[in-house]
């Protein structure tokens, strides 16, 4: 084009141009587009376009601003179509905004055009993993690898979907590839240490973790919450991890302003869980919100899990007064709709548990926010007032352990379900590969529970008792040889482990009347796994540590009259662990009083367990009505 419309659209372009180099992309934006209306075909005016809009892209989503940053991606698009940055860019937005289809097609069309892009596998695999397509996702991580093996989420990303699939041996290795490459990630110590108990691979065990605890008490991010709770016994190293946690990934939010809804004469509850379908918090929690009073309570279940088909999640909505299904909702999203809905008392069920949406609560869902029953220890957030705990779970000289406000119950802080299925038929022992006439020792505990110190512990109450066995629920190639590798270098014939296999609820119930003893872990004890015990009428023998993690089998065997059973050292816990096994009187009267009447007992008397845990609910929220802050409490029996 000549003339004044080119005079023109080479000028304009001269000023795109030059606001692109000074980073002033929006006069840049529009000098460009001022050149195309003059020159449609001018190609300077529409690269210089194209490159403005997907700088402007970047800049808007480094800032949030994802709608936009897509706005802009698709413009570049329309001008440059085969551009697989743009089209790498325009991906990961739409992931951010949750259009996780629509993001993998634009990472797909990208890799036809790039097939070697790095981004473009990485982002792949990370849509396929929010997508749920996890065997894809695994092996799209494994092709982002082998274009760019440096790639440290790339491996994390991956051990993570092979932790989820039991692959944890490959999980491992990951995760250790990654601390080679990258030794100051935060959290990633902890990772691997995780992993490595998680098949039993305990070489560096003691060195590694004093490490990991050292560096959380000078305020490094050497471990999440949930791995110091597993691994470390210290609840200052928990809290510290916990508050650690909190201000980088969860800070306090501005206040909201509180909807004057939940002002009524019943106390609303909102239940905030991504596990209300089959899984270990319902079934204790089921019979729990059946029974809350109906003239006192509304009962909320805000579920962000899966939307499974199954009997617990039906139970859950059926007694629920109202069941919202929120897992496609942001976090603001939900504490709004909480707020909205005048939520007086937000129960977080997950505390740093796998799935959890931390920040629903440091945005505020209700004035009264509480952490209860999913995570055994402190969040360490200021914006959680409450702790549900027991006096076993915090003594009186516990209470400064833990950031929120400690609400004592007057059993056990655990909720029971008297619903609990036990299959009628119990299997013989050969069935279950059990020698008969042997005493049998049950530890069904996850294998990242079993420290060298504690098995060291077994291998000699094995030795002690001649022909005993160790029944074991871990599953795992690698976890199972390096148990058997570890007893056979204490002395103990690999064959003297048995072990028990996956099997439904009731079935799993049904087989532990087999056993005679079930031998608990520390520092991280049973918790559902040891109600499960006691509810089979398998009495718990367990040593009672410093952290709420490391107490919560001495709540429970305290609530059904064993206390007898919690010790506080290991060469007590051996001791009994002897005594009991060659008093078989003793034993059987320990069986007796838990297969007498069970629902009877404190622990599993859930009419009883909602008095108190209403109580307490309605106290938190009467001293909220009165202007009054978050103090702790104990409730009488």
């Amino acid at each position: 084009m000549t003339g004044a419309r080119g005079a023109l659209a080479a000028s304009a372009c001269a000023r795109g141009q030059d606001a692109l180099d000074r980073g002033e992309l929006a006069i840049a934006v529009r000098s460009y587009a001022e050149a195309l209306a003059a020159d449609p075909d001018l190609t300077a005016a529409r690269d210089g376009l194209a490159e403005a809009l997907y700088r402007s892209g970047l800049v808007a989503s480094a800032a949030g601003r994802h709608a936009e940053a897509l706005d802009s991606f698709d413009r570049a698009l329309v001008l440059k179509p085969r551009a697989a940055a743009t089209l790498v860019q325009r991906g990961a937005a739409l992931h951010r905004l949750g259009r996780y289809p629509a993001a993998l097609a634009s990472f797909d069309q990208a890799l036809q055009l790039a097939p070697d892009d790095a981004d473009a596998r990485f982002d792949r695999a990370i849509a396929l993993h929010s997508l749920g397509r996890a065997d894809e996702a695994i092996a799209a991580y494994g092709q982002a690898l082998a274009v760019a093996p440096g790639q440290v989420e790339a491996r994390l990303g991956r051990a993570a979907l092979l932790q989820a699939a039991g692959r944890d041996e490959e999980a491992r290795i990951d995760l250790e590839h990654a601390l080679e490459l990258r030794p100051d990630r935060e959290h990633l110590l902890g990772d691997v240490l995780f992993a490595r108990m998680s098949v039993c691979a305990w070489t560096g065990y003691a060195e590694t973790l004093a490490r990991l605890e050292a560096g959380l008490l000078r305020g490094e991010p050497t471990a999440s919450p949930f791995v110091a709770m597993a691994l470390s016994g210290s609840p200052r190293v928990q809290r510290r991890a916990a508050e650690d946690w909190i201000v980088r990934r969860n800070p306090r939010t501005e206040a909201p302003r509180w909807s004057s809804a939940g002002s009524g004469a019943k106390v609303r509850l909102g239940y905030f869980s991504s596990d209300l379908h089959e899984h270990a918090t319902t079934s204790l929690l089921g019979e729990v919100l059946e029974l809350h009073d109906r003239d006192g309570f509304e009962v909320h279940a805000y579920s962000f899990g899966p939307a499974t088909d199954d009997a617990a999640r039906a139970r859950v909505m059926a007694a629920s007064t109202r069941f919202h299904e929120v897992g496609r909702m942001s976090d603001a999203e939900i504490a709004a709709m909480a707020r909205a809905d005048g939520i007086d008392i937000a129960i977080d069920l997950k505390g740093f548990t796998f799935g959890a949406r931390t920040g629903i609560f440091a945005l505020g869902a209700a004035p009264v926010q509480v952490n209860y029953l999913g995570y055994p220890g402190t969040m360490g957030a200021p914006y959680v007032d409450y702790l549900i705990a027991d006096h076993a779970l915090v003594p009186d000289a516990a209470r400064a352990d833990h950031a929120e406000q400690v609400v004592r119950l007057p059993d056990s802080y655990q909720p029971n379900d008297r619903r609990r299925a036990l299959a009628a038929r119990t299997p013989s022992r050969a069935e279950v590969g059990l020698p008969e006439g042997a005493f049998v020792f049950c530890a069904f505990n996850r294998a990242y529970k079993i420290t060298p110190t504690v098995f060291a512990s077994w291998m000699r109450v094995l030795a002690a008792i001649e022909g005993s066995v160790l029944w074991l629920l871990v599953d795992g190639a690698a976890a199972r040889a390096a148990l058997a590798g570890a007893a056979a270098r204490q002395g103990i014939a690999p064959e003297r482990l048995v072990w028990a296999e996956p099997l439904p609820s009731a079935a799993h119930l049904a087989r532990q009347r087999l056993a005679d003893l079930f031998l608990d872990t520390s520092p991280c004890n049973a918790h559902t796994t040891a109600s499960d015990a006691l509810w089979a009428g398998l009495p718990v023998l367990t040593m009672t540590g410093a952290a709420f993690a490391s107490r919560v089998a001495t709540s429970l065997v305290r609530a059904v009259g064993q206390g007898e059973l919690a010790v506080g050292s290991s060469t007590e816990y051996e001791a009994l662990a002897i005594a009991l096994a060659r008093d078989r009187s003793r034993l059987a009267r320990l069986k007796g009083a838990l297969a007498l009447d069970p629902a009877a007992l404190p622990l599993f008397d859930a009419p009883r367990y909602v008095r108190h845990l209403e109580t307490a609910f309605a106290r938190m929220h009467e001293r909220r009505r009165q202007g009054l802050p978050a103090a702790a409490f104990d409730v009488e029996a």
